[in-house]
């Protein structure tokens, strides 16, 4: 599939992954202007124009906060379970994610560690990425104001936030 159109109002979000079954694959982006995932499938080099449409996790902001909502990053685990997406200055969403549905679901906020209550100019968490097993999410933080970098380690093994959040390791 090549030069498909998939929707006006993305954001700089896209990930993929296979079925349970492994035959089909889906195209999963992020709406630029809401809380919206949209989910396409590919099957047999076709792609469904037909999304499934997941509205979850939070909405873009305004002004600073929408613009680097719409950047940052959004990644898929290995077992394609999972999505986590920088929410701009807000921290990271982790979400759930149904391969044989489309439907993301269960959104965790993770807020941007030892983040000032009013930063300027504002910590963000960048890159992220899953261990193999995917069991353990990575996260790239820096805070431009002190230039301070760091590497956070989660326990993503436990879908529940409190549990994810006290597993932080720097």
């Amino acid at each position: 599939v090549k030069n498909q159109f998939l929707h006006a109002f993305s954001a700089e979000k896209i990930t993929g992954t296979l079925t349970c079954d492994g035959k089909v694959f889906w195209i999963i982006i992020h709406d630029r202007e809401q809380n919206a995932f949209y989910a396409y499938k590919i099957y047999n080099d076709v792609l469904d124009p037909d999304p499934v449409v997941s509205f979850v996790g939070q909405p873009p902001g305004n002004g600073h906060q929408k613009i680097t909502y719409i950047l940052r990053h959004m990644k898929q685990s290995p077992d394609g379970t999972k999505i986590i997406m920088s929410d701009g200055d807000r921290g990271a969403e982790l979400f759930r994610f149904n391969r044989k549905t489309g439907q993301v679901t269960d959104p965790i906020s993770l807020p941007t560690p030892n983040a000032p209550a009013n930063p300027t100019p504002y910590p963000v968490m960048y890159g992220m990425s899953f261990s193999p097993n995917s069991k353990v999410l990575y996260i790239f933080g820096e805070s431009t104001r002190s230039k301070i970098y760091r590497l956070y380690q989660y326990d993503v093994s436990v879908h529940r936030r409190e549990y994810i959040i006290a597993s932080q390791y720097t």
